[in-house]
């Protein structure tokens, strides 16, 4: 069995201690004037002039920090209440806002400011779905703005960053990138990529671009390679790597997709010399027409020196009586 990746909503963040009379019947008060806020620590220092307040937890019982929506735990948290700010230190750094729609992971520091969402970061993880396919992202130096419920989509920038849809704790590959850039609920775009099977880099890309809405939608094509392609179980194994490529979504009518296919050429011999191969397909479908069809080129390259290039096409089409 394979080790999944933990899921932070499933478990509590905090356990608040429970609130005296007082206290209840205040975080019962409604109106325009009022927001709850409230925080625990194992100390808690209060700068009057400056309104701030200095969390700083211990081992099993961080600081943490709610204004409603907006959860934040570490182990030392300082909250100026006058602008809202909020700066966190600490080995692991959780932020939780439910209308964002996934958690963010930060290890050393964070500065956030409540009001406008809008926060810097060093090594932040966090997941995006895609139409039922999560993207794990992670970055070393990152910034990001709002949020689900505000009309400016949720923003992700990171610099120093991986993407990956493996959901082990270990993932299989990866791309790591320079610069990342996500729109929750729309877009994950990357420059320049490298992907790495494992940590054995395999393939350089000027960019990575994965459309993130539901339906048909242009993006990346799902790798396809073997366990023996990451750990060899031979020395004379040949490692095989398929499907590297993009599929674009043109029309309702017709899509196009380009991928590559590459076998090493190590210890190759007559009968398998290795090669690159390089697809392209189009593929049409116009139901009120009744027609269907695909245009497919292919290219091989062996190692050897040799090419071959190879086209097909097929077509379907239902006449009525008239």
């Amino acid at each position: 069995m394979k080790a999944r990746r933990d899921s932070l909503k499933a478990l509590p963040l905090v356990q608040w201690e429970p609130a005296d009379s007082v206290g209840e019947a205040l975080m019962r008060r409604q109106g325009r004037g009022y927001q709850l806020v409230r925080y625990q620590a194992e100390n808690v220092n209060f700068a009057q002039k400056q309104r701030m307040i200095t969390l700083i937890g211990v081992k099993g019982a961080r600081a943490a920090v709610q204004r409603d929506p907006t959860l934040l735990v570490a182990d030392t948290i300082s909250y100026l209440d006058s602008a809202s700010a909020i700066a966190a230190r600490g080995d692991s750094i959780v932020l939780r806002d439910p209308s964002r729609g996934d958690d963010l992971l930060m290890r050393n520091s964070l500065s956030y400011d409540l009001n406008t969402k809008e926060g810097l970061a060093r090594d932040v993880s966090g997941a995006n779905k895609s139409g039922g396919q999560e993207w794990f992202i992670a970055a070393h130096t990152a910034a990001f703005s709002g949020d689900s419920t505000s009309k400016a989509r949720s923003a992700f920038y990171g610099r120093g960053g991986t993407i990956t849809a493996c959901d082990d704790t270990i993932p299989h590959y990866h791309f790591a990138a320079k610069e990342i850039k996500r729109i929750a609920g729309d877009i994950v775009v990357a420059r320049p990529a490298v992907l790495y099977i494992l940590d054995v880099p395999v393939m350089w890309f000027p960019f990575i671009f994965q459309d993130a809405r539901e339906g048909r939608r242009t993006g990346m094509l799902t790798p396809r390679f073997g366990i023996t392609e990451l750990v060899r179980n031979s020395p004379t194994y040949r490692r095989t790597v398929e499907n590297l490529g993009y599929y674009f979504a043109l029309s309702d009518y017709y899509d196009l997709a380009t991928s590559m296919d590459w076998r090493s050429s190590a210890n190759a011999t007559d009968q398998d010399p290795g090669w690159v191969r390089l697809n392209g397909e189009i593929r049409y479908r116009w139901i009120n027409r009744f027609l269907s069809g695909r245009l497919a080129v292919s290219q091989n390259s062996l190692s050897s020196g040799d090419k071959n290039t190879s086209v097909s096409w097929s077509h379907q089409q239902d006449f009525s009586q008239r």
